[in-house]
């Protein structure tokens, strides 16, 4: 009710209403939707919103109106920046980092991993660390056990030795 029988100008502040206004512009011009982000203070602090801006009219701009979409897209955005901040990290630390399906296949490799190892990532993707890591002397009773701790969704901490592409064998924990 807000914005009902309202100019743009009198229900938004000047930023918003600006940007509003040129997605108005831009939909009405295009026929096609106009999308624009924007970071707005509301109660409870600074909110980033999408909107999504249509005509719905004729071409002389003489019969119709718009219909304007708004959401409110905070959550996500701090989530994707969260992922990115996760994924730098996973790609720049010295420690080797992978990450396995639910088959516990390898979707993904950090350099430092690879470095250790002497695969390349397309060698490991869609492969079972077991496969190319395991060893004579790796033991089958501590791969029981970390199987068992993770598939019960907690944490463990264990040693194992491995063995490279060139054959040298090494020991993570």
């Amino acid at each position: 009710e807000h914005f009902v029988g309202k100019l743009v100008e009198e229900a938004d502040p000047p930023d918003l209403a600006r940007q509003v206004r040129e997605c108005m512009e831009e939909a009405e011009k295009t026929g096609k939707p106009a999308h624009r982000s924007y970071r707005l203070d509301v109660a409870g602090g600074l909110r980033w919103f999408e909107s999504t801006t249509v005509w719905q009219g004729d071409r002389s701009g003489e019969n119709g109106g718009y219909v304007v979409s708004i959401r409110d897209v905070t959550e996500d955005r701090l989530r994707n920046q969260e992922v990115r901040t996760l994924g730098l990290v996973a790609q720049q630390t010295e420690d080797m980092v992978f990450i396995t399906d639910r088959d516990r296949r390898v979707e993904w490799a950090n350099q430092a991993f690879l470095n250790r190892i002497g695969y390349s990532l397309d060698e490991v993707i869609g492969r079972a660390p077991p496969e190319f890591l395991h060893c004579d002397e790796t033991s089958p009773e501590e791969v029981a056990r970390i199987r068992a701790v993770l598939a019960a969704g907690e944490p463990v901490q264990a040693e194992l030795i491995h063995e490279t592409k060139s054959g040298e064998r090494f020991w993570v924990e």
